[in-house]
């Protein structure tokens, strides 16, 4: 009975005393404290895993998906190159057949049915290989930045289009066929779609793959002066025009003025309009 009299008693006191009840208040509010810092660590913790796991999976997603895009332009241009190596194998077994199918100026229907033809056709094996380098430097990289369906649109411009239109202006007797065409609408697209979208380098890309066509057109064809220069310059017009049509937004606002998108006319009636005083 005397011991739990004496227990009660510094119960009671420890009670009373002010000192000893706020170290109590200040050991529980530490607790807590430590509770809350260590549940705030754990979760930053797990938010920190969490976002290294889904960076690890992105990059791993990007990383496949830059791997398989590769690895199909490479399989296009290897089949567009053994396609082309076929068809000059086969004109030069059929002793230059096939140079009898390619576009003639104005000359119907065979001269006509060319336009398919003469793109894949060149004028002997050093033309084909002279040209084969800057047509597949610039076919890789539009497909690879841009997508096929972009390459498919341009080569059907410069040898579609740039074929027909060569076909009623050109000289008469004039080469147009091989990759030179192309070569020219793919050069000129790139040139003037950097240059408003001010990447320097695709105006070097496109301008040095015309400039090495040019120069080894002139210096390996067998009748430079029978090249229908006027046809690669048309195919080339035709790529800068394409890419002018196409080049980004944003530049479309600033050369036509145009409103952007995301203003509408329902927001600018909602707007009151400002008094003649105010305005004064």
């Amino acid at each position: 009975t005397h011991t739990h009299t004496h227990t009660h008693t510094r119960t009671t006191m420890a009670e009373h005393d002010p000192e000893t009840h706020a170290l109590a208040d200040e050991d529980v509010g530490h607790s807590i404290r430590k509770d809350d810092l260590e549940q705030q660590v754990n979760s930053w913790m797990v938010n920190m895993m969490f976002a290294m796991l889904v960076g690890k999976a992105k990059t791993k997603a990007k990383q496949l998906a830059d791997e398989a895009r590769n690895s199909f332009v490479v399989k296009v241009l290897l089949g567009l190159l053994a396609l082309l190596v076929t068809f000059q194998v086969v004109n030069i077994i059929s002793g230059d057949k096939l140079h009898d199918l390619e576009l003639k100026p104005r000359d119907f229907p065979l001269g006509f049915i060319g336009l398919v033809i003469s793109p894949l056709v060149d004028e002997n094996f050093t033309m084909l290989v002279f040209n084969s380098i800057p047509f597949s430097v610039q076919a890789a990289y539009i497909m690879s930045k841009y997508g096929t369906q972009l390459f498919t649109l341009l080569t059907l411009i410069g040898a579609g289009m740039g074929g027909a239109i060569t076909w009623v202006i050109a000289r008469e007797h004039a080469h147009f066929h091989g990759l030179a065409p192309l070569v020219f609408t793919y050069g000129f697209y790139l040139m003037l779609r950097a240059f408003f979208a001010t990447d320097s380098r695709e105006v070097v890309l496109g301008a040095s793959c015309v400039a090495f066509t040019i120069i080894f057109t002139a210096l390996f064809s067998p009748n430079p002066t029978e090249i229908a220069w006027e046809g690669l310059s048309v195919c080339g017009l035709l790529g800068a025009g394409y890419g002018y049509l196409s080049k980004p937004e944003e530049m479309l606002d600033i050369v036509w003025n145009k409103v952007p998108d995301d203003i509408s006319c329902e927001d600018a009636e909602d707007e009151p309009l400002a008094d003649e005083e105010d305005v004064l």
